[in-house]
């Protein structure tokens, strides 16, 4: 649909200058959100930066069942005043979670989202100031998550009886523990 965005200062008495950032999450798994920054991997924890007013976006493959903890604080020297803001989507584009905390153990703000995964894909961590009027460095890190295997593609040439070239794909598949059910794995020959 046609969607229409307002801006406008508060009291309409001055000039105000502005910029709008658009964060589209897929309503379908498995895409990747354009313009995200550094994907999440469980145990790592990255460092970044945002500009006032903006925000940044890292994704996770979990799977159903996972017990995923995601972490995010101001880093060390960054002043007074910033407060690191966390919301997290499904693989279906809805938020889940979102909140700010003080994480006293630290002394710096922090913000955490605990969940348990519902189902299999690509979740969405969305990462902004909250009160978007100040610079944020910050760091991520995601924890309890599954690293699932990919599977793998291999081609093997051989030659039938008549003497024609022949391709035979070769599909190797591994799965986690943690996946159950019936698994399908769409591919196209052409």
């Amino acid at each position: 649909g046609t969607y229409t965005a307002r801006v406008s200062e508060r009291f309409n008495d001055t000039t105000l200058a502005y910029r709008i950032r658009l964060l589209a999450v897929p309503d379908s798994d498995p895409v990747e959100v354009a313009g995200r920054d550094v994907d999440l991997v469980s145990g790592q924890e990255v460092e970044s930066s945002l500009p006032q007013g903006s925000f940044n976006v890292h994704q996770f493959t979990a799977v159903a069942g996972d017990t995923i903890s995601v972490n995010i604080g101001e880093t060390e020297g960054t002043g007074v005043g910033s407060s690191p803001f966390l919301t997290l989507f499904g693989p279906d584009g809805v938020a889940i979670t979102e909140g700010v905390s003080n994480d006293s153990n630290s002394g710096a703000n922090a913000s955490s989202a605990f969940i348990t995964a519902s189902v299999s894909g690509t979740y969405t961590a969305r990462v902004s100031e909250r009160f978007n009027d100040t610079t944020l460095a910050y760091r991520i890190s995601v924890s309890g998550i599954t690293m699932a295997v990919m599977p793998t593609l291999g081609f093997e040439n051989a030659s039938s009886p008549t003497g024609e070239s022949t391709a035979t794909a070769v599909v190797l598949i591994s799965l986690s523990e943690a996946a159950t059910g019936d698994v399908t794995v769409p591919f196209t020959v052409d």
